[in-house]
């Protein structure tokens, strides 16, 4: 994957070519924030294939997230199918604030992930 950065002045979502494998998200990571990074990656119109597009990325750094809704839930499920398609290990998520580790539980998708 390219590197890429998308988002505003609230949140954003990144990544960078020296860790390709590494997704990070900061701030308020909400539906605008991730419209902007469907439509970056070409997948706008089939937010299915959000995992497809970001194969490889095998760990979101959430330390620095405030806010997530269920469309930063959606970003984590999507890369949770790829990794399940492909027999890959579970998808990492480092450094969620307790806030964000409640809907990460609350959700159910805890049980998808290996939290840290």
């Amino acid at each position: 994957m390219t590197s890429l950065s998308t988002g505003d002045g609230a949140g954003t979502i990144r990544s960078d070519d020296a860790q390709p494998h590494r997704l990070v998200m900061i701030g308020e990571v909400d539906l605008a924030v991730v419209s902007r990074l469907r439509t970056l990656l070409g997948v706008a119109d089939d937010p299915t294939r959000l995992g497809e597009v970001l194969t490889g990325v095998s760990e979101v750094d959430m330390s620095e997230v405030t806010f997530a809704d269920s469309s930063a839930l959606g970003v984590i499920g999507a890369l949770v199918l790829d990794r399940q398609r492909t027999g890959s290990s579970p998808l990492t998520v480092i450094g969620a604030r307790p806030s964000v580790r409640s809907v990460l539980e609350i959700s159910g998708m805890s049980a998808f992930i290996d939290l840290r």
